[in-house]
């Protein structure tokens, strides 16, 4: 008995490092003190369209989201700081009865009655489980063809769904289709759930989902499964100018010019000198 009781003591300390890892909901404290991101990457303003790709849960049932790791649509620090915008988890349970996709999502704190501003909470997924008709556009809506959306205004929350029309004539997402999906906010989780109508039933699911929340012109953007946004796309590399050295045969030109006219510059001093002889000696005479 008094073995275990002193595992027990060792192994409290662990578990309150482990919740010490995560940061204050709301903040970026995770980025800066776990993940240690310099402070020059997070006043860098760079767009999620300027990115590398986003994560992906594919199959996945349950993602957990660090707290402490959100930032603004440019992935700098958001001016918001509203812990309930924090995604902490995201399970997704294939309902045989109802034949729905059931999303739920909680958040860092419970969500309030009355929203300042705007919200929404997004669930990208590739409905279909076709990718030749997904989105290429970068960002959070890479690698998808719909948006299930759970939006917030001044008449309170309220569906919304746009598809990916990949028809070559339009490549745009559209919203002349709408959604049957239910969902209920309560305390800190939201339950969002879509029909297999919408989302296939027989596929592997391939989903993100994305917290935004907007007020006087700043926002506060989360998305799991991913630590707060992916590094910026490196700069292209600039097409170098053609010399001749830029090829084999290039080369042996080169070197034929450059030894030509050590050849001209040779000749050029030997005349030279032979004329300045032929005067001083008609001088002489």
């Amino acid at each position: 008995m008094k073995h275990l009781l002193a595992i027990i003591f060792l192994l409290l300390p662990l578990s309150a490092f482990a919740h010490a890892t995560e940061g204050t909901p709301g903040t970026d404290e995770y980025l800066r003190n776990v993940l240690g991101w310099s402070n020059e990457r997070l006043t860098t303003a760079v767009a999620t369209e300027d990115r590398e790709a986003f994560d992906v849960a594919v199959g996945e049932t349950s993602v957990d989201d660090p707290l402490g790791d959100v930032l603004d649509r440019n992935g700098t620090e958001s001016k918001i700081h509203d812990p309930w915008g924090d995604i902490e988890r995201v399970t997704l349970i294939k309902n045989k009865v109802k034949k729905t996709w059931d999303f739920q999502v909680t958040l860092g704190a419970n969500l309030p009655s009355a929203i300042v501003g705007k919200a929404a909470m997004y669930v990208y997924a590739d409905a279909d489980g076709k990718a030749e008709n997904n989105s290429p556009d970068p960002g959070v809506k890479l690698g998808m063809d719909s948006e299930f959306g759970l939006l917030y205004n001044a008449k309170g929350w309220h569906t919304g769904f746009r598809w990916f029309n990949s028809d070559p004539k339009a490549n745009i997402w559209a919203t002349d289709k709408t959604t049957k999906s239910t969902f209920k906010v309560s305390k800190n989780v939201i339950s969002f759930s879509i029909p297999f109508a919408e989302m296939s039933g027989d596929i592997t699911p391939e989903w993100r989902v994305v917290m935004a929340l907007e007020h006087s012109g700043a926002t506060e953007v989360d998305v799991a499964p991913t630590d707060g946004f992916p590094a910026a796309k490196p700069a292209p590399t600039p097409t170098p100018q053609y010399t001749p050295s830029s090829s084999p045969v290039g080369e042996a030109i080169l070197k034929w010019f450059v030894e030509t006219d050590k050849i001209l510059l040779g000749a050029v001093v030997i005349v030279a000198g032979y004329l300045v002889w032929l005067i001083w000696s008609a001088k002489k005479k």
